[in-house]
Order: C-alpha cells, then sequence, then structure tokens
C-alpha cells in the first residue's frame, strides 16, 4: 500500500523537477503559472500586508517574499526593498520562526531583478555592499539549529550576494554587479555533498553558481564597452580553479571565442569523475555543460575529445559522452 501511494508521488515530482507543469511546450509559461500568477494578483494587496505585518515582528516568512515578489507587479517593488533593508536584523529571530526557510533577502533580490524597476537599484546596491563587508560571518561547524550550521548560513549569504548582483547586472547596473559576481567566483567551495558522503557538512557552493557566468548580456548589446567588460570577465573565468565556473564560461564563449570553449571544455572532461553509481550533481554539472558546449562546435576536434570521454571509467560519463559523440556525428 505505502509503495502504491510513493510511486504516483514520485512521478509527480519528476514531472515538476522535469518543467512538465511550470514550462509550456512552447517554452513560454504554462497555463498552472500564469494561473498561479493570477491569483497571486488578486491577493497581492493582502500579501503586501502581511509581509509588513511579519516585517514589524521580525518573523518574516519565504513564502510571503514569494507571494509577493512572483507576480513581478511595480506594486511590490517598495515591499520586497523593505525586506532588503531589514538585513541587519539578527538572523536567528528568522531562524526560530515557524516554517519557511531561511532565504528571504535571495528572493526579495531575486524578483526586483526580474520585475525591473530602477527605484530597486540604491536597496540592492546597499545591499550588496553589506553582504559584501560582512562576508562569511558564521564558522562553519557551529550549529545553529538542528540540521543548520554556519556553513549553511554562509552559502545562503553567498545567494543573497549572488541574487543582488544579477538583479543589478539585469537592471544595468554592470560595474557594481562585476563586484558581487568576481566576490562569488573566487571563492574556493568545498563541493561534498550529503548524498556522495553523508557525514559531511552540506556543500558551501552557491545554490546557481553557474548563473555568476551565464549571463543574460543582451541587455547592454548596444554599449561595446560593457560587453568588451563582460567578455573579459567571462574569460577570467575560463580558467578559474572552479570546475562549475570554467564550464559557465566555456558554455559563455560559444559564438566568441570557440577554441577557448572547446579547450576549456575538454579539460574538464579530461578531469574524469569518480565511479561512483550516483556521482552526485556537483560532480556531473559541470561535464553536462562541457558536454553541451562540444555538441554545440562540433566538428573532428570535438569528437576526439568526446571520444576519449567515451572510454571513462565512470559509466555515468561514458553514456552521456557517447551520446553527445553520435549528435556530433549527425551534424555532419
Amino acid at each position: 500500500m505505502l509503495r502504491n501511494m510513493i510511486l504516483p508521488l514520485l512521478a509527480a515530482l519528476l514531472v515538476v523537477l522535469d518543467g512538465g507543469i511550470l514550462a509550456a511546450p512552447g517554452g513560454g509559461e504554462s497555463e498552472f503559472v500564469r494561473a498561479t500568477r493570477t491569483r497571486l494578483l488578486q491577493e497581492l494587496p493582502t500579501n503586501i500586508a502581511k509581509l509588513r505585518a511579519e516585517l514589524k515582528e521580525k518573523c518574516l516568512s519565504e513564502l510571503t517574499v514569494k507571494d509577493v515578489g512572483y507576480t513581478r507587479d511595480p506594486r511590490a517593488v517598495e515591499p520586497l526593498i523593505e525586506v532588503l533593508a531589514a538585513d541587519s536584523a539578527d538572523i536567528n529571530v528568522f531562524l526560530r520562526r515557524r516554517g519557511g526557510g531561511v532565504a528571504q533577502h535571495v528572493f526579495a533580490a531575486q524578483y526586483l531583478g526580474e520585475i525591473g524597476d530602477r527605484r530597486a537599484v540604491p536597496a540592492l546596491a546597499a545591499f550588496l555592499e553589506r553582504r559584501l563587508e560582512a562576508g562569511d560571518a558564521f564558522p562553519d561547524t557551529v550549529h545553529l539549529l538542528p540540521h543548520v550550521t554556519g556553513r549553511t548560513l554562509n552559502r545562503i549569504r553567498r545567494d543573497a550576494v549572488l541574487a543582488a548582483s544579477l538583479a543589478l547586472f539585469k537592471l544595468g547596473e554592470l560595474h557594481t554587479a562585476l563586484r558581487g559576481l568576481r566576490y562569488i567566483t573566487s571563492k574556493v567551495y568545498d563541493p561534498v555533498s550529503r548524498m556522495s558522503c553523508p557525514e559531511a557538512l552540506p556543500s558551501d557552493v552557491p545554490t546557481h553558481l553557474a548563473s555568476a557566468v551565464l549571463l543574460p548580456a543582451a541587455v547592454y548589446d548596444e554599449d561595446q564597452v560593457a560587453m568588451d567588460t563582460i567578455e573579459a570577465y567571462v574569460r577570467d573565468c575560463a580558467h578559474n580553479p572552479n570546475e562549475l565556473v570554467r564550464a559557465a564560461a566555456a558554455k559563455q564563449l560559444l559564438g566568441v571565442d570557440e577554441s577557448l570553449a572547446l579547450a576549456t571544455a575538454a579539460a574538464i572532461l579530461e578531469s574524469g569523475l569518480d565511479d561512483q553509481l550516483l556521482p552526485s550533481s556537483h560532480s556531473t554539472y559541470p561535464k553536462k555543460l562541457a558536454l553541451e558546449v562540444l555538441v554545440k562546435i562540433g566538428g573532428p576536434e570535438s569528437e576526439t575529445v568526446l571520444r576519449k570521454a567515451a572510454s571513462s571509467p565512470s559509466a555515468w560519463l561514458r553514456s552521456r559522452a557517447a551520446l553527445a559523440l553520435d549528435e556530433v556525428r549527425r551534424q555532419r
């Protein structure tokens, strides 16, 4: 009976993870997303009042921030700015509340970037500056709550730096954004996951580290100086010690410098992968990006790299490289 209950739930979860109910067949928003946004727009005045009440009581819920920000409505800008201004509140106050998570500021910054209202620029810039000055404030092994270590909170702080930087990037504040992005990509991370090592602390890698390099640069198309600055940043990332940063740089360099993109992707695959039955996403995602780059470039050089990867000791890498090699050969 338990099996009959669990299997449908797992199937539904896979649909959600694959974008099944969130993405429309053409790549746009699905009916589910549009309906959710319509409902939240109707509830926006109530949810704004709820957000401000929770802020006043120092018990702000992630879900409340999401309900306000997900609307992408200009009326959400001021309340989300207020969330960023509450950054100085004791984080333990946020941790002690019931339910939700501890990433209110991450979501507030993210949604301000999506709304695209320049009223948010001063608040985002000030928030980013405070975060950069504070750095990693908690020792890794300090346990503030069960399952919540200082390392976890430091990762969330980095997520907030990344979200604010990306929001500022979208709003045209390139140089301020790059300060935060360089901070994120310059750190040395320990990509250990509980799946591969149950005794380990949670990974300190920011949740969406690749997005610090996979930038929506089209906003700067009319500014050649800005485009040159972004390209120089991405080229630097191609030589970063972190494999995921290098992989993202290789993908971002497609159509810009495919020789560097290919060399970077090849080096990532040549570094190998532990032969685990279920390798962690931290170790496989850079390889996935590298394989995508090689397929996109194609040609004999890509084939040579993929043939070598297809004989890797790792079953995961062998199978993916073989599929990529077949795709490159079909492109001839």
